[in-house]
């Protein structure tokens, strides 16, 4: 679907602005980037791609004939993944139950603070009825306290590895080297070669 100065309109399926203001910024020269909030049901799923190809369905079942982009990223704690990569999935839900203060109060005591925040992006092109994935991540640790007023999610307690600043405190590194970013500029890449 093509509009103002022949840049692709490209719906971006989610309920959080922030994450929407990151994606334009990356996305915003290659294509027309709009909002849409659609309430989705979120299967419980091991993995994070299960995750977005069944958020992608429903919004296609819904728009057939819109560009679709959705999304689900999540960190994953070492100390914290046994014998699944926790909390995952499950990041939004134990971030709501739990919060960031008692997040590092379970883990006060516990040395290992390896972590890693991922993206899934799910991309469906309705000209051409194809749906691609794209991915990203990024290594860090776990603070042990909550730092930087910017950001959402876990950004206050997130320091990537080779910095000392969480992405709360940084908010300009992480747009340059977070999970979201790697995976929305491989979808960058990819409608820059394809539209």
């Amino acid at each position: 679907m093509l509009r103002e100065n022949n840049k692709r309109e490209i719906f971006f399926v989610t309920s959080n602005v922030h994450k929407f203001e990151e994606v334009k910024d990356i996305l915003g020269d290659v294509c027309k980037l709009r909002h849409l909030n659609v309430p989705l049901l979120e299967i419980q799923s091991k993995n994070f791609e299960s995750v977005v190809i069944h958020k992608l369905s429903q919004v296609i079942a819904l728009y057939p004939e819109r560009d679709i982009i959705v999304e689900d990223s999540g960190v994953i704690i070492d100390a914290m993944s046994k014998s699944i990569a926790f909390p995952g999935v499950y990041s939004k839900d134990i971030l709501e139950c739990l919060g960031l203060e008692n997040i590092l109060l379970i883990m006060r005591n516990e040395n290992r603070r390896g972590a890693k925040m991922v993206c899934y992006v799910g991309y469906y092109n309705s000209k051409e009825k194809s749906i691609k994935i794209f991915s990203g991540e990024v290594k860090g640790e776990i603070s042990r306290e909550i730092r930087g007023e910017r950001g959402f999610g876990y950004d206050p307690i997130f320091v990537p590895c080779g910095y000392k600043k969480t992405f709360a405190e940084d908010y300009d590194l992480k747009k340059k080297i977070s999970h979201r970013s790697k995976a929305f500029k491989k979808l960058k890449e990819h409608l820059e070669k394809n539209i």
